[in-house]
C-alpha cells in the first residue's frame, strides 16, 4: 500500500484526499439529515397529542 502511496505524485494524493473529504462530508449530511427527517416526524405526530393533552388538562371556565 505504502509503496504505491509512494509512487503517486501529489496531484493524486489531493484529489484522492479531497474524495474522502467529500465522502465523509456527505455521509455526515446523509445521517444529519436523516437525524432532522425523524425528529420531524416525532414533532408532527406528538405535538396533537400534547395539544390534546393540554386541553383536557385545562379547567373549564363557567
Amino acid at each position: 500500500m505504502w509503496e504505491v502511496w509512494e509512487v503517486w505524485g501529489d496531484r493524486e494524493k489531493i484529489y484522492i484526499h479531497s474524495l474522502l473529504i467529500t465522502h465523509y462530508s456527505l455521509l455526515i449530511t446523509h445521517y444529519s439529515l436523516l437525524i432532522t427527517h425523524y425528529s420531524l416526524l416525532i414533532t408532527h405526530y406528538s405535538l396533537p397529542l400534547l395539544i390534546t393533552h393540554y386541553s383536557l388538562l385545562r379547567i373549564p371556565q363557567f
